[in-house]
């Protein structure tokens, strides 16, 4: 199955909008919500992304924690002059 870019309705992007702002939820996830719903109806499986076992949760989190460390420090104060506290660790 290939993916099919749908030609630009504006009337339909104002009513997603207009949901998902009276909703408080993003766009996409109006619309995804209203297509579910509309293949249960119709009585189309939806296939659910599987969850992850611990193992993969674990791996996952590691991955994110590597990446995260190898970012370069923007801000080289250290977290007690960030927030602001003396050397008595009052606020400054």
């Amino acid at each position: 199955m290939s993916a099919t870019t749908l030609p630009a309705d504006p009337e339909t992007e104002r009513l997603a909008h207009r949901v998902a702002q009276a909703k408080g939820k993003p766009v996409a996830m109006v619309v995804r919500d209203a297509i579910e719903a509309s293949a249960r109806e119709a009585g189309v499986l939806i296939d659910r992304p599987k969850a992850l076992g611990a193992a993969e949760k674990r791996q996952r989190l590691q991955e994110i924690s590597e990446r995260s460390a190898a970012r370069p420090i923007l801000d080289t104060r250290t977290p007690e002059e960030i927030v602001g506290y003396d050397d008595r660790g009052l606020p400054g």
